[in-house]
Order: C-alpha cells, then sequence, then structure tokens
C-alpha cells in the first residue's frame, strides 16, 4: 500500500515544479533505500531483510501448518514404528517454515499395512497418513500464496523505485520482480 501511495505522489509530482520535485526526492532518499533493501530479499518466507519473520498476512495459515505439522509430529512419535525416526528428529514447531514441513512430511515413508499385526496399529498408520496429507496440502497452499504475495509486493515496490527515478546501478532488483508481476498475468 505504501508503493502505491509513493506512486501515485510520483504521478501527480510529474507535470510539477521540478524543484519541488528534487526537494521530495532528497527527502526520500532513506524511503528509496529501504525499498531497495526490501527488493533485495528474494527468499518469500523471508520478505524483511534482517528479519526471520514472514508476511504477517500469513500468520494464521503459518499457525495452522505447525499446529498440524506438531500433531502429525506427535502422532509419529506415539507410535512405537516410529520411535527411531521421530528420535532422530530436531522438531521445532516455531521456527517450522514451509520447506521444512513439506521436508517432514515428505521424508515421512509409512510401512505398508501388512508389516502391521494388529488392527490399532493400522488406524494409527492412517491417522498418520490423513495428517501427512494434510499437513502437506497446508504447507503447498501456504507456499502457493507466500510466493503470489511475495511477486505483488516486489513489483508495487519496484514500481515505487521506477516512479522515484535515480535507478541504482544494478538494475535486476528492479527489472525482476516488474517480470514476474507481467509473467503472472494472463
Amino acid at each position: 500500500v505504501a508503493s502505491m501511495v509513493i506512486v501515485s505522489w510520483f504521478k501527480d509530482l510529474r507535470g510539477r515544479d521540478l524543484a519541488a520535485v528534487g526537494t521530495l526526492l532528497a527527502f526520500f532518499s532513506s524511503v528509496k533505500e529501504y525499498l531497495l533493501d526490501l527488493l533485495s530479499c528474494s527468499d518469500p518466507a523471508f520478505p524483511t531483510k534482517g528479519s526471520v519473520l514472514p508476511y504477517s498476512e500469513l500468520a494464521r495459515t503459518y499457525t495452522k501448518m505447525r499446529n498440524e505439522a506438531t500433531n502429525l509430529f506427535r502422532t509419529v512419535e506415539s507410535c512405537a514404528v516410529f520411535k527411531d525416526y521421530a528420535s532422530s528428529l530436531n522438531f521445532n514447531a516455531d521456527m517450522l517454515s514451509v520447506d521444512d514441513a513439506i521436508n517432514f512430511a515428505s521424508k515421512l515413508s509409512l510401512p505398508t499395512e501388512f508389516d502391521l499385526p494388529s488392527d490399532s496399529e493400522k488406524i494409527v498408520l492412517n491417522n498418520i497418513e490423513s495428517a501427512k496429507q494434510g499437513l502437506l496440502s497446508t504447507s503447498g497452499y501456504l507456499k502457493c500464496v507466500q510466493n503470489n504475495l511475495h511477486v505483488t509486493v516486489s513489483s508495487l515496490v519496484a514500481s515505487a523505485v521506477v516512479w522515484m527515478s535515480g535507478l541504482p546501478s544494478k538494475l535486476n532488483p528492479v527489472i525482476l520482480p516488474l517480470m514476474a508481476a507481467i509473467k503472472r498475468e494472463q
């Protein structure tokens, strides 16, 4: 939203007094540097330089994914078949990224039903498989939404930098988000 406001200001100022625009550009130089720092963050999971926090708009979905991962881990941990596997994992739900959740669920190989002697173990196996599929579904959705959000935010930030003039020496951080946004459109 801030990028859209900046673009609107500079569109409005385009036909006005050049001295006023120059003064405004001097005022916005630190804002422009911050915008360029944001553009240097190419990982959608960590959209802000120096921060390990994801987009706040995705906090509820991250919470859901982490809860599903915790439930899957606890179910796996309670199953005798997976005791060794569960103890070998370094599982921390609070710091779980989308890729970590996908890797955790994908690497969890379940024994066949023929290897399980009792019906109760077969039920646990079905519960684990269901939890695994739920985690993969939520993680995949989150990754997709996170990538789309990052493309949108990055393209708007790049647009604001272009409207502010005075492009940086390295153009890739500005051009790549704009091209990604164009590619995404039908």
